[in-house]
């Protein structure tokens, strides 16, 4: 016999889970447009002043590591760089042996280089040495150039296609050495200079 005003209970086996809801995808951020470039109008654009006598007798000085910052870069040759190198080794050698100003004594303490040079190769030799100069701030000191004879070939035992080849020799200094070398050959001229007056 059924009871009447009994709701039915449900067991707990009958219990259905409720199915996870699958996520939302969220929409990526929309790019932010990047900011339009700034067009310069003629009331932005700072002119450069009209030539007059004020203008350029006001120059910038710029300091000493900024010209060289500024410097137009060349690329140096592999010649070049060998050039530079020999050059900086050989002031180096110089001031280690004391500086010495006699050419003489550079020869003495091997602190010249010699090249046997076809006379075609002088000159672009030179400049290599100039410019290398130029780099490290020194001077270079110069022998004789000599052309290359029997003579010389049977005195120091030189290869005998040096025959016909110039000589050129040259020692790397400090550039005010060559100033002092100067200022002392000057005094010595005006003492002579005075002692022959006083005769």
């Amino acid at each position: 016999m059924a009871l009447i005003g009994r709701t039915p209970q449900t067991q707990p086996s009958q219990v259905q889970p409720r199915p996870t809801p699958a996520p939302v995808p969220v929409p990526a951020p929309a790019p932010v447009p990047a900011p339009a470039p700034e067009v310069k109008t003629a009331d932005t654009i700072t002119t450069t002043p009209e030539l007059s006598v004020d203008f350029l007798a006001s120059p910038v000085t710029l300091s000493p590591e900024l010209v060289k910052a500024t410097a137009p870069a060349h690329e140096r040759s592999e010649n070049q760089k060998k050039i530079d190198e020999i050059v900086k080794r050989t002031h180096d050698q110089w001031v280690a042996a004391g500086k010495p100003s006699q050419w003489g004594k550079c020869v003495a303490d091997k602190l010249v280089v010699t090249y046997f040079l076809l006379p075609a190769q002088v000159s672009e030799v030179k400049k290599l040495v100039n410019r290398a100069v130029t780099l490290h701030e020194v001077r270079v000191k110069y022998g004789s150039e000599v052309t290359v004879t029997e003579a010389l070939v049977k005195r120091h035992g030189l290869p005998v296609d040096y025959l016909g080849r110039t000589v050129l020799s040259f020692t790397v200094m400090d550039k005010m050495a060559g100033r002092a070398i100067s200022e002392e050959t000057r005094a010595k001229m005006r003492a002579a200079a005075a002692a022959r007056k006083a005769k």
